[in-house]
């Protein structure tokens, strides 16, 4: 199983990673990885896939310069608009929200404490921003 994890962490960026390919390097069957990961951690291949494809484009916007497109397709996202989904959903705003907040806190600070954005990004959403309907709770 930790070689299986290895292996998804090392090909996550690469847009066209698919269950059998993890599968074939193991020489295990697709039903074997899939079933092993949902026993084991409880969640699936692509949910895997997609947690560190989010956590690679974390890093990658701390980059003042790079855009959120250009990151949606370094880290491994076909389309812009299936990373900025993703991301709101995981992280609660999307990507370019999440962008400008950590501009603002570079220039404000000179650095940026990544400790205490999680909450600096909703202030931030309803004072600046309004409030981003895809970051309410569900009534």
């Amino acid at each position: 199983m930790t070689r299986t994890l290895e292996l998804i962490h090392e090909r996550a960026a690469d847009p066209f990673l698919r269950v059998v390919d993890i599968a074939a390097a193991q020489g295990l069957s697709e039903w074997d990885i899939s079933s092993r990961l949902r026993r084991h951690t409880g969640r699936t291949f692509p949910q895997h896939v997609n947690d560190r494809r989010i956590r690679l484009a974390l890093i990658a916007l701390l980059t003042i310069g790079t855009s959120c497109q250009a990151v949606a397709l370094t880290v491994g996202y076909r389309r812009p608009s299936d990373f900025a989904r993703e991301f709101r959903l995981r992280i609660g705003c999307p990507p370019a929200t999440w962008h400008r907040v950590l501009r603002l806190a570079a220039r404000r600070h000179g650095h940026v404490d990544l400790g205490a954005l999680g909450a600096r990004v909703r202030r931030f959403n309803r004072r600046q921003l309004g409030w981003c309907k895809s970051t309410r709770s569900p009534a």
